[in-house]
């Protein structure tokens, strides 16, 4: 398609689009060729904008500053909405984030049974053993090896520095060991 000027509204469109396809790299040879072709008319025919007016040619000047700031502030606008709202999915992230591990968290502990933990104050470097009748044997007087109790048929004694039961007994009997906050003295 030779070029010998260019023509009106449908020319400008189509020369936009062929633009656009060139600088994105998706022009076809054809295209690239109708380009090479139209830049070089201007390249011969500088005086293209001798024949304009003074007037014409600051209409023309301050129609392509227009058109240029005009680009600009639309591709500007595109980067500023694309921003905004990625920091609004952000936050939306975020947010559905904390809901679900809410729920997980409630969803994992509300079958607990939720107990008040104590103050516990630290004991003493002094061991008790209460037996289930509610007397008590201070552990650290005991000697090695020694028996220190009966309680229904099970003996107990102190063998290398641990309890030992020794015996049966169809009863269940609770003994309770602790490190009492103050020594005591048997």
């Amino acid at each position: 398609m030779p070029i010998n000027k260019p023509q009106g509204k449908i020319l400008q469109n189509e020369l936009r689009f062929i633009i656009q396809r060139y600088l994105y790299g998706k022009a076809t040879e054809k295209e690239s060729a109708f380009l090479d072709r139209y830049y070089h008319y201007f390249d011969r025919n500088q005086n293209v904008t001798d024949t304009l007016t003074v007037e014409q040619k600051d209409t023309l000047r301050n129609d392509m500053r227009q058109k240029i700031s005009e680009q600009i502030q639309h591709r500007r606008s595109i980067l500023y909405t694309i921003i905004k709202n990625s920091k609004r999915i952000a936050v939306a992230a975020a947010l559905v984030a904390l809901i679900f591990s809410s729920v997980y968290v409630y969803m994992n502990q509300s079958g607990q049974e939720r107990v008040p933990v104590a103050d516990v104050q630290p004991g003493s470097n002094k061991a008790v053993l209460q037996l289930a009748d509610g007397s008590t044997i201070l552990l650290d007087s005991a000697g090695a090896n020694q028996h220190l109790a009966s309680q229904d048929q099970v003996n107990i004694s102190l063998k290398n520095g641990h309890l030992a039961y020794e015996g049966a007994s169809d009863k269940m009997l609770y003994n309770t060991m602790s490190t009492p906050g103050e020594a005591i003295i048997s």
